[in-house]
């Protein structure tokens, strides 16, 4: 009961062994390109459709209120209803926004009321415009 001694014809059959299972790992790394090949393929086709159908769309149009980074709230929102008189809370923060400094509508409530309290602003059935320079010494 030991060891069956190697003989010639189960060396060709280990060789053969050995020789397909490197065939069978050659195979596999060629589908494998194959596939990766095809999958970036796709890829590369989907995001270049995708960046043609975005140029090919109108931005939406930025208003002209001029983007001024670390600038108190209170001047851009009276930015905002200077360049856009009759603007109601929610649309100067969406304006704010499209503006490009967002700010919040908490932010944008404080910044009104302080702005009506220092007699820049006014209040028309819930629309904001700026008060004329000789309507705020006048109070």
């Amino acid at each position: 009961m030991g060891v069956e001694p190697e003989t010639s014809s189960s060396l060709s059959c280990q060789g053969a062994r050995i020789a397909m299972q490197a065939a069978l790992g050659e195979l596999e790394r060629a589908i494998f390109a194959m596939g990766y090949d095809a999958g970036f393929t796709a890829g590369w086709e989907a995001a270049v459709q995708r960046l043609t159908s975005l140029s090919s769309e109108k931005p939406e149009p930025r208003l002209a209120v001029p983007v001024v980074f670390n600038a108190p709230a209170k001047d851009v929102v009276f930015r905002v209803i200077q360049q856009f008189p009759g603007l109601r809370g929610t649309e100067i923060v969406k304006a704010t926004a499209k503006a490009g400094t967002p700010l919040d509508e908490r932010n944008v409530r404080t910044a009104l009321h302080r702005l009506k309290v220092a007699n820049r602003i006014k209040n028309a059935n819930n629309r904001w415009f700026a008060v004329a320079e000789k309507e705020q010494y006048s109070k």
